[in-house]
């Protein structure tokens, strides 16, 4: 089975896809003549596809598969694609890169162990464990504030006190998965099995509508976040179920755990890498592999858009409409 940009594997065959572009809209070029897969060089050609070889799979989209065989290392390797974009047009040169690991990164596959490693072994340091456990930790705080994928949504419920306006996150309000609310979303109040929608607002809001809450009490409407508190107004006059939809924090891997946000565990890699480049001063490298990390975002949130799942459409070869779009230069994306 082939993988596909960025996910590939030593010695397994890759899918790679361009997107032709033109006014934003896909659009056939007069022709794709051929396609060279370059060793990690840029340099040296290692297998050439001819025309007859290369898919065209739908308006503007294209596909070779490059021989798994003469991708026997990790690395960083090449295809580059020749263009005619319109008759009598000059033939126009397309170079993309794609990666190649050494294990194989699948939805929810990887353990912490496995992660770790893989991050070792594309900073080539295996004297780097606790370093590289910390840029892990560091590579999931970002990953967590820019994937706000449906996995990282939790529910919680607790009940209200008469006379109590105030409930601390974590404590009186803990949410259903155990990681930890980062974030309230919504609030329900349910009154007698009806359910009310309790309006989030401010802080600055909330005093401002009650000034005297203490001489205010009933059925809550509305509620502020301050610090790790929720503030209900007008206090409850009694017994009350609250639920809420909030985001959570996804925790650390232990050796034997998979990343909690299913699917992401390529971009996790990424920007561990990228951490631990810029800690061995490599910021050329740790450029590479943050603009790998972004593309396995992006590629996520289409994917989980258009496939309803975690899937990274860039990398996990399935869906190849959602693979990062390269472009012929001319064309606008």
């Amino acid at each position: 089975m082939a993988t596909s940009r960025g996910n590939g594997t030593v010695n397994t065959d890759a899918d790679l896809y361009l997107y032709i572009r033109k006014n934003n809209t896909l659009t056939d070029p007069s022709s794709v003549r051929q396609v060279e897969i370059l060793d990690t060089d840029g340099e040296t050609v290692l297998e050439t596809i001819a025309s007859g070889s290369i898919t065209h799979s739908a308006t503007g989209t294209y596909k070779v598969t490059a021989d798994g065989d003469n991708l026997d290392a990790v690395g960083t390797y090449y295809d580059k694609w020749y263009v005619t974009r319109e008759s009598g047009d000059e033939e126009e040169e397309v170079l993309n890169d794609f990666y190649v690991s050494s294990a194989t990164v699948g939805i929810g596959k990887l353990t912490g162990s496995e992660i770790r490693s893989e991050v070792e072994n594309n900073l080539g340091r295996s004297d780097k464990a606790g370093s590289v456990a910390r840029w892990v930790k560091l590579a999931i705080v970002d990953v967590k504030n820019l994937a706000r994928f449906t996995g990282m949504e939790s529910t919680f419920s607790f009940t209200t006190e008469e006379d109590d306006g105030e409930y601390t996150l974590d404590t009186d309000i803990e949410d259903d998965s155990g990681y930890g609310i980062q974030k309230v979303v919504k609030l329900h109040l349910d009154d007698g099995g009806e359910s009310h929608q309790i309006d989030l607002i401010t802080k600055q809001q909330l005093d401002k509508r009650h000034p005297d809450p203490t001489n205010n009490t009933g059925r809550p409407f509305e509620a502020a976040l301050w610090g790790r508190a929720v503030y209900l107004r007008p206090i409850p006059d009694g017994e009350y179920t609250v639920t809420g939809d909030s985001l959570v924090d996804p925790p650390d891997i232990g050796d034997d755990e998979t990343f909690v946000l299913d699917g992401l565990d390529w971009a996790l890699i990424c920007k561990a890498t990228e951490y631990g480049m810029l800690g061995l001063n490599e910021p050329m490298k740790a450029g590479e592999w943050g603009k790998r990390f972004r593309e396995a975002i992006e590629a996520g949130m289409r994917g989980d858009k258009e496939l309803g799942d975690y899937k990274l459409g860039a990398f996990r070869g399935s869906v190849g409409a959602s693979e990062t779009q390269s472009y012929v230069p001319g064309y606008r994306r």
